[in-house]
């Protein structure tokens, strides 16, 4: 697709289809362009000739170029492959989001079904190498420590808050994402947050009948619903906790995406609080469920027969 002249573009998305040398050096133009106002980048091509992510200076002839996007506040990418932002050319310092989007559908060489061609995913026959691809990302994406990939994003984005897993698909028009799971700051400890919840609602029965504890205690109950929210936005700690979304995407929501949710008895939703390995493991059955009884004949719906996508500029 063509993209007219744009300034103070301030958002980019890129939706499915081929993004081949002349579309980056394209979209390479216009991210560097606009580097100062680009505050939005969504950037899921199904295929690329080397771009899986637009590097800032290519349209110099400069691979390794790097620019500063100093407003950039979210970015979504793909899961699969890997991509470490700051890799690719890109800082970011005001980055607070990064979403990961998984599409769980393998299409063929830019988009180019055949006549009765299948639609596939990552857990048919044949691709056990996306499938290794995909397990070795979510080890990473769930790890909390220093080497997962929450860790490694903020070192060079201090202001990174978050890191989303999304489902979704480019057969979507609507690109509507589905929220898997969330890696984020540590929240405070429940430790502490119990101490605070036993002085406001029981305080020490040695201070009855003392005024300025009492007068104390009475703030502290007072203020406590507004103080709470508060204190929980803190970073307590140098680390990140992985939340789980708290219950599975809707059948409807499945069901935009081509995929299907498992039959109740089948369905085991990740847990919270068990090992990255088994989380990781949890997450990849579940997927491979909703696949299991998706799939249809001939090309995906919406399903581009070219290298045609969806780029929007704003």
């Amino acid at each position: 697709e063509e993209l007219s002249p744009e300034d103070n573009m301030q958002e980019l998305r890129v939706w499915g289809g081929g993004v081949a040398n002349a579309q980056e050096d394209t979209l390479s133009r216009r991210v560097d362009e606009n580097a100062s106002t680009l505050q939005v980048v969504v950037y899921k091509p199904d295929h690329t000739k080397g771009g899986i992510l637009i590097r800032p200076k290519y349209h110099r002839g400069d691979r390794r170029g790097v620019q500063t996007f100093p407003v950039l506040t979210h970015m979504s990418i793909r899961l699969v492959p890997s991509v470490m932002p700051a890799e690719f050319g890109w800082r970011l310092p005001a980055l607070k989001q990064l979403t990961l989007l998984l599409d769980l559908s393998v299409r063929p060489r830019w988009n180019r079904y055949e006549p009765g061609e299948a639609r596939r995913s990552i857990f048919d026959d044949g691709e056990s190498y996306l499938r290794t691809a995909l397990r070795t990302r979510l080890g990473r994406l769930v790890d909390s420590g220093d080497n997962g990939l929450a860790a490694r994003v903020a070192a060079t984005s201090p202001s990174l808050e978050r890191v989303c897993l999304d489902l979704c698909s480019s057969e979507d028009s609507s690109q509507s994402c589905l929220p898997l799971l969330t890696v984020c700051r540590a929240s405070m400890p429940w430790d502490v947050e119990r101490l605070f919840h036993l002085i406001n609602r029981k305080p020490d029965p040695a201070a009855t009948g003392f005024e300025t504890a009492e007068r104390c205690h009475d703030a502290l109950r007072q203020a406590w619903p507004l103080l709470l929210p508060l204190l929980k936005a803190q970073g307590w700690a140098p680390a990140w906790e992985v939340r789980v979304a708290p219950s599975p995407p809707t059948a409807q929501g499945l069901a935009v995406l081509g995929l299907t949710r498992p039959p109740a008895g089948l369905e085991l939703w990740p847990s919270r609080g068990v090992a990255d390995e088994v989380l990781v493991d949890q997450l990849m059955g579940w997927l491979q469920l909703t696949c299991a009884s998706a799939t249809r004949d001939g090309a995906p719906s919406g399903a581009a027969s070219s290298a045609s996508g969806a780029v929007s500029l704003a």
